[in-house]
């Protein structure tokens, strides 16, 4: 069995107040994730303003290996 962690979704800031939209809470969430058994990660980069973001990718999938190296992590976006 493998466990895919899904970090945050496409859900909007208001969805919940621990939501983690930028790339290093995304990463803390990820090493939580990761040290309590998942072997896989699922994230949505975020620009600053908290919406989806091509240009985001490059700086949240590195902070997200940064803490969990070695793991698999995918990325979506409904960024246009």
């Amino acid at each position: 069995m493998i466990v895919q962690a899904c970090i945050n979704g496409a859900r909007v800031r208001d969805f919940h107040p621990k939501l983690p939209l930028a790339a290093e809470a995304m990463a803390s969430d990820a090493a939580a994730c990761v040290a309590a058994g998942a072997a896989e990660l699922h994230i949505h980069p975020r620009g600053t303003d908290g919406r989806e973001s091509l240009a985001a990718v490059d700086a949240t999938v590195l902070a997200v290996r940064r803490t969990c190296p070695g793991t698999l992590v995918g990325v979506s976006t409904g960024a246009p």
